[in-house]
């Protein structure tokens, strides 16, 4: 999505019949006639390149320490189905004491990157809808409805991300409820309830609580309805 965004940006104005930029700096008029277009036009176009690369690592980075934290989950959800001796348990006590702390950290260090991101879809969608309704000229369009797309796709992807991690964390309530706690002696019995008792309070992807399907649900409907009042201001 941001190579598409990146490709729009850098061909729009090719295909257009006038000079004009791919993020559309203004310069001096003389720039436009000579050599000096052509040095801004590749120098602007290495930017959105760039631009397009950083967001990719950034998502790269934050789908995978996320999926590293559901693959933990996994492996402790697994240890719980297998519950036997009192040795194994033990050990998947003190695994999920470990699993938790890592998660609280992998979540300090994204939600505000994941909120912020998903806050910036929203703003992004609206205002990239508001110019593919209002705007006549063919370039504007087109590359304003690459944005309006990546911002879709990446709305969904970081509201597909916090599914997946609270999905995760609900197998090991789901393990838990379900395993054969009380042939286990009191300590480990006790154990096993603190161990449910934290999985009580899941792990707040994001400073908002909507980083999940249901927050993309109500992302797309306020699109929806917002897209739908302003076409029909535009048309009056």
């Amino acid at each position: 999505m941001y190579a598409t965004g990146a490709v729009l940006y850098i061909i729009g104005p090719i295909l257009s019949y006038e000079k004009i930029l791919p993020i559309g700096v203004a310069l001096p008029f003389y720039m436009y006639t000579g050599t000096w277009y052509y040095v801004f036009y590749i120098i602007e176009g290495l930017v959105v390149l760039l631009a397009a690369v950083g967001l990719l690592v950034e998502d790269v980075l934050s789908i995978y320490l996320i999926c590293h934290l559901c693959g933990e989950l996994e492996i402790v959800a697994a240890k719980i189905r297998k519950f036997g001796t009192e040795d194994v348990i033990e050990t998947t006590i003190n695994f999920h004491s470990i699993v938790i702390a890592h998660g609280k950290k992998i979540c300090r260090l994204l939600s505000s990157m994941l909120s912020i991101k998903f806050l910036g879809c929203m703003f992004g969608g609206c205002g990239s809808g508001w110019v593919i309704l209002s705007s006549t000229n063919e370039v504007v369009i087109s590359k304003t409805t690459g944005m309006f797309v990546a911002n879709i796709l990446t709305a969904f992807l970081v509201c597909y991300v916090g599914e997946t991690l609270l999905q995760t964390e609900c197998k090991i309530q789901h393990a838990l409820i379900h395993c054969d706690w009380y042939k286990c002696n009191s300590k480990n019995q006790n154990a096993i309830k603190l161990m449910l008792m934290k999985t009580q309070k899941l792990f707040k992807l994001g400073i908002l609580e909507g980083v999940n399907m249901q927050g993309f649900r109500f992302f797309i409907f306020n699109l929806y309805s917002y897209l739908s009042i302003l076409k029909s201001v535009i048309q009056r």
